[in-house]
């Protein structure tokens, strides 16, 4: 990983998204799907960045690697716009769920399970 960091703090980093030991030194193109896109995130995350757009963000992921996307997501300080049919997901992380329906748009101010419940009160 070249960010600018010493080789102690990139392996620590890369340690936060299960990279231990000799998996530092593998090559990018010779990784799993899953290993490829927790070392993007780590990258990623690594940036002075405010806001990160997702699209489907769970979907074709392993269980590690999901759990490494939601510990980052939960340490990520800015704002997360996220497209997902992951009902926990949404619970977990949504404060603001948004329908596109029948050409409107409609705001609910809460999670996948406030939503639920909004729609059922209709």
């Amino acid at each position: 990983m070249k960010v600018g960091y010493s080789e102690q703090k990139s392996r620590q980093i890369l340690a936060g998204f299960q990279f231990y030991k000799e998996d530092v030194n593998k090559c990018v193109k010779k990784l799993s799907g899953g290993e490829k896109i927790r070392v993007k995130l780590a990258e990623l995350l690594q940036k002075k960045i405010n806001t990160l757009i997702f699209d489907e963000p769970t979907n074709h992921i392993d269980i590690p690697t999901k759990e490494v996307l939601e510990e980052a997501i939960s340490d990520f300080n800015g704002t997360l716009i996220f497209v997902s049919h992951d009902r926990y997901f949404i619970n977990k992380f949504a404060d603001k769920t948004i329908e596109f329906k029948d050409g409107k748009i409609q705001v609910f101010y809460g999670n996948y399970d406030y939503y639920k419940q909004q729609k059922l009160k209709k």
